[in-house]
């Protein structure tokens, strides 16, 4: 079963100035620039009908262009054993807007709720078993400013899983359309 998720994909040197970031890190797998995009809900596992049901729905999407920011930067789950470094970005209210929208759309086209809250982030690293705390990194970072983009459209996303990591390749790309 194909497994699903849209994203904004980030332009090449926001990319570059993120990968920037990587320090050698215990238990840290730094994403490759190919890996590195804006989640906006991950859909999961899907039936081959329901790819059709969440194209019709990007399809849908009615949203203006905008612009964000790399802004900041955290991590998810406990500092003696965090799973992933984040840089942020902002401003947020435009993305939670776009996915609200997003997530009616998907509930309509019969794909179940997003169980999860929704954090805008951008995952730099996978951390992987105890150890330090990631504090200081991100201290070193938390005024982390990176550049500026253009929201400009959506992408669905097809995720591989393997021992190696995740690998994405994009479905489809939905650009905004006036409200």
């Amino acid at each position: 079963m194909p497994r699903l998720f849209i994203a904004l994909e980030l332009p090449e040197p926001v990319k570059q100035a993120l990968l920037q970031l990587a320090e050698p890190m215990p238990g840290a797998r730094w994403q490759s620039a190919e890996q590195l995009h804006l989640t906006l809900r991950f859909v999961g596992e899907v039936a081959a009908g329901q790819v059709e049901q969440v194209i019709a729905a990007l399809t849908s999407l009615r949203f203006r262009d905008f612009t964000l920011t790399v802004k900041g930067m955290g991590w998810f789950g406990p500092p003696r054993r965090p799973l992933a470094l984040w840089a942020g970005v902002s401003p947020q209210a435009p993305l939670r807007r776009l996915k609200q929208q997003l997530d009616h759309l998907l509930a309509e086209a019969g794909i179940g709720p997003d169980r999860q809250g929704y954090k805008p982030h951008i995952t730099l690293a996978r951390l992987h078993g105890p150890q330090p705390g990631p504090e200081d990194y991100v201290q070193r970072h938390k005024d982390l400013r990176g550049p500026c983009f253009r929201v400009e459209h959506v992408s669905l996303f097809l995720s591989d899983l393997s021992e190696q990591g995740a690998s994405y390749r994009v479905l489809g790309r939905y650009p905004c359309v006036e409200e």
